[in-house]
């Protein structure tokens, strides 16, 4: 009885694993991918360039698509401009544009501004600055895609670390902040440059590796991470009241409003309904996320730039 009961074990045993092996359990992928997770993926496809100087080169990037042809788009912000890496090069792969990625982590793109004895949005090494003049001054970019970690900007804080910034500094930040978007999108303007402004993705209050079902450990949490459309905007009516206030005065730039792709009407979404997650960190897009989130604006951005969609 005992030696017939191994037997049995062993037996289901080996099909539980080779199923594992197999990737037949749906959600495996999906959780290594998220597990695994490294920023470098978005990477793929793109070669290292040094168009704007730093002291600090692991802290910023500089991504060219083809590092033998001059740029005619410019992409420029901080680690959230960077994780649509993946998506920007999908979508305009088969085309005739050569993109460049400007990035500094926890820099906002928009020039340093002075309010009183205080600066806010200053960058190490001038990066972004320099980023920015290297695009209003460049003679073959003729667009400069924008993108940058808004609620971070403001609070100072990621939504799950859950602490209180003081309400005096936010107000000072978001005047700063809408007087310098105010800045760089009329500078770019007077350079003829056609500008789009990715407005951020929403946060999540968890890392989605509390959420993956991986096989033969139950999930840490009973959810998939996502956040309701009710919290997400309470979270960010500041940064999106102060962007949307700008756009009105800026009627020719593009904005791209990341939470139509993510968001329903109750809920934003951290994967989709068949196990794909758009999420590697709290606030961090993953390859799949960028992709989703790219090819859901592709027609949008075509148009904006009269390109023939190449897809």
């Amino acid at each position: 009885m005992v030696s017939a009961l191994v037997t049995l074990m062993l037996f289901v045993g080996g099909i539980g694993f080779a199923t594992y092996q197999l990737s037949g359990i749906p959600s495996r992928k999906a959780a290594n991918a998220t597990v695994n997770f490294d920023y470098s993926q978005h990477w793929a496809g793109w070669e290292k360039c040094q168009m704007v100087p730093t002291n600090h080169p692991n802290d910023g990037g500089c991504r060219i698509l083809n590092p033998n042809e001059p740029f005619d788009i410019a992409v420029i912000g901080d680690s959230h401009a960077g994780h649509l890496a993946t998506g920007i090069r999908e979508i305009f792969e088969g085309g005739h544009e050569n993109i460049v990625t400007l990035l500094y982590p926890g820099c906002f793109p928009v020039f340093p501004q002075y309010e009183g004895q205080s600066v806010y949005f200053d960058c190490p090494d001038n990066f972004i600055e320099n980023a920015l003049n290297l695009a209003l001054q460049s003679q073959t970019d003729k667009t400069v895609i924008l993108a940058g970690y808004g609620n971070l900007a403001l609070f100072k804080n990621r939504y799950s670390q859950n602490s209180d910034a003081d309400a005096k500094e936010v107000k000072r930040a978001v005047e700063a902040l809408k007087d310098g978007l105010d800045q760089v999108f009329s500078k770019l303007d007077g350079a003829g440059k056609k500008t789009i402004f990715v407005l951020d993705n929403p946060e999540l209050k968890k890392n989605p590796i509390e959420c993956v079902n991986r096989p033969y450990f139950p999930r840490i949490s009973n959810d998939h991470c996502g956040i309701s459309r009710v919290e997400y905007l309470g979270r960010s009516v500041l940064f999106r009241t102060m962007v949307g206030e700008v756009a009105k005065r800026h009627p020719d730039v593009l904005i791209v409003d990341s939470a139509d792709a993510f968001c329903d009407d109750r809920t934003c979404n951290a994967s989709s309904n068949d196990g794909v997650w758009y999420y590697a960190t709290e606030d961090h897009l993953s390859p799949e996320g960028s992709r989703f989130l790219m090819e859901h604006f592709a027609q949008k951005i075509f148009t904006f730039l009269s390109i023939v969609a190449t897809r």
